[in-house]
C-alpha cells in the first residue's frame, strides 16, 4: 500500500507545473505515509502553517545560496 502511494506521487510530481503544486504534492505524500505517527502529523501541520523560514548566506564551495529552516 505505501509503495502504491509512493509510486503515485512519482507520477504525479513529474506531472507538476509549479513549486506550489509540488509542495502540497509532498505534504499530501507525508500526510498518507505518517498520519499515524502524532510526532509526525505535528511537524506535517506545521509545515502546513507555513512555518519554514527563509536562511540567507549559505556558504558553498562557488557561491552563496538560500535555504528554508522548519521552527
Amino acid at each position: 500500500m505505501k509503495s502504491n502511494t509512493v509510486q503515485t506521487y512519482f507520477q504525479a510530481i513529474s506531472q507538476a507545473n509549479t513549486e506550489a503544486a509540488k509542495k502540497e504534492l509532498f505534504q499530501t505524500l507525508l500526510t498518507r505515509l505518517f498520519d499515524h505517527d502524532a510526532v509526525a502529523t505535528t511537524i506535517i501541520d506545521n509545515l502546513n502553517l507555513g512555518t519554514e523560514k527563509t536562511i540567507f548566506n549559505i556558504p558553498l564551495k562557488n557561491r552563496l545560496k538560500t535555504g528554508l529552516v522548519f521552527k
